[in-house]
């Protein structure tokens, strides 16, 4: 246990910054759960007990995984500075 941190998935986080954290992590799965529907035949959001931690990952009819991004600290900045710079579709889809 790390003092003043809670562990969310694998990676812990600020107390002061974890209600933030967690919707901008929810908010951001489901963005991509939505995005990846459209031409998924199966959106998992799964990978909790991996090391790097939970992801949205689509697949294909056969099985191929076509989409795939990490709900990380170091994603979900990325996701939140593509949707300032209104590039986040194109940012999911290319990861």
């Amino acid at each position: 246990m790390v003092p003043n941190m809670t562990l969310v998935d694998v990676y812990y986080i600020s107390n002061n910054k974890l209600k933030e954290y967690i919707k901008k992590r929810e908010y951001f799965a489901q963005i991509a759960i939505e995005l990846y529907s459209n031409d998924s035949y199966i959106v998992r959001r799964e990978h909790a007990d991996s090391l790097d931690g939970e992801a949205i990952v689509g697949y294909d009819k056969k099985g191929n995984v076509i989409h795939f991004i990490l709900l990380d600290p170091y994603s979900l900045e990325k996701m939140e500075l593509a949707e300032r710079k209104e590039h986040l579709e194109k940012y999911l889809n290319n990861n």
